[in-house]
């Protein structure tokens, strides 16, 4: 995830919310002491989620923050994407794809794109 993501949910009260998997931290700068296997990791984008991959020895990995999923979009690392909305502005954000050309989205990807309501 990102830092300010991390900032963010470092934030919340009660436990860590990803309990003791491994969380990686896009940073430059000192992470505060969190209960949690938390490292900070920093460099291309690809490098960053192949160490993710590895330490989730096969499973799934979440990448979390605007400017990193823009960078995995851009480098063709994401396999699925899930967008939540929420029907209330919740503050200043960053977009995650603010054009096509960004997002490395071209109209193949784009027909893979699947809509679900789950309200």
């Amino acid at each position: 995830m990102g830092r300010r993501t991390f900032d963010v949910v470092a934030g919340f009260p009660g436990p860590w919310p990803f309990g003791d998997r491994p969380c990686f931290v896009a940073t430059h700068r000192p992470l505060p002491a969190v209960s949690a296997p938390v490292q900070a990791v920093s460099g291309d984008i690809g490098a960053m989620v192949a160490a993710a991959k590895a330490a989730a020895g096969g499973l799934d990995v979440y990448i979390d923050g605007g400017a990193l999923i823009r960078q995995a979009l851009s480098a063709d690392l994401v396999d699925a994407l899930t967008l939540t909305t929420v029907p209330v502005v919740l503050g200043l954000w960053k977009a995650i794809c603010s054009s096509a050309v960004i997002c490395g989205c071209t109209s193949a990807r784009a027909a893979e794109v699947e809509l679900v309501d789950e309200s």
